[in-house]
């Protein structure tokens, strides 16, 4: 409610016009601009307590307003990250779909729920069982090529032991030259291509497949592309280290070929 000093300011705004508009003389035309001087004050406090009053009630509903525009942004932002997420997933499984379908046999698509990059051991952990009747040693794939292959199945999930863990070993050939050899992860995280016997069989840029030679690994998986070529420690063979076509860090879902 409006103060009673408000109210007789208002009561002399109104007054004062229908005063000047009949009254004449010059004395009282001087008294009456010092009249209407005096009355600036209180008119400028009067708007400033009629701003502040409208103030008071606006405030509110604009912090309301402005909190409910920042959640429907914030949930219009979270569905657009969602579109984005299930677009690039449908992709990736449209990849994995060609891949089972260039390999024409039985395949078994899994995703990546767990990673293990230790210095010494480099696995993945999928959610392959016991149940979907895959094989210890069986081949795990992507599109650019192969993953590594399955350690163990458990109940839940099986291990996938990755192409530079120190553990695996499989069969392989230079695509250029056919020369067969044995690709072996190593401790430091790599991968080699050993056994070589001749020097001019493998080059700096060669392919490396796999040969399909003994166990379940089939033949013509990529494994990577030779970055370096030097003897190897013993001096009878050459051995070519190789840049993996597969990066794990990056993969989330994977063909197994049991």
């Amino acid at each position: 409610m409006p103060r009673p000093r408000a109210f007789a300011v208002l009561a002399v705004v109104v007054a004062a016009p229908l005063w000047l508009a009949t009254s004449h003389g010059g004395a009282g035309s001087r008294w009456r601009l010092t009249l209407l001087s005096s009355l600036d004050r209180p008119l400028q406090q009067l708007h400033d307590w009629a701003s502040a009053t409208l103030s008071v009630v606006q405030v509110p509903a604009l912090h309301a307003e402005n909190r409910r525009l920042r959640r429907a942004l914030l949930q219009e932002r979270h569905a657009a990250i969602q579109f984005n997420e299930l677009t690039l997933e449908v992709a990736r499984l449209r990849r994995l779909l060609h891949v089972t379908d260039t390999l024409a046999r039985p395949t078994r698509v899994a995703r990546v729920i767990g990673r293990d990059t230790t210095p010494w051991f480099r696995t993945l952990l999928v959610n392959f069982d016991e149940a979907a009747g895959v094989p210890e040693g069986a081949a795990v794939v992507v599109e650019q090529g192969l993953v590594g292959q399955i350690l163990e199945a458990g109940s839940s999930a099986a291990r996938v032991l990755l192409v530079t863990d120190p553990r695996f070993r499989v069969g392989a050939l230079v695509q250029r030259s056919r020369a067969q050899g044995i690709a072996l992860g190593t401790m430091g995280g790599r991968c080699y291509l050993a056994y070589i016997t001749a020097e001019d069989a493998v080059r700096t840029g060669d392919v490396v497949l796999t040969s399909g030679v003994g166990g379940l690994m089939p033949k013509g998986l990529i494994l990577g592309t030779v970055v370096r070529v030097d003897r190897d420690p013993s001096g009878l063979y050459w051995q070519a280290q190789v840049q993996p076509s597969v990066d794990p860090a990056q993969i989330e879902e994977v063909v197994c070929l049991p």
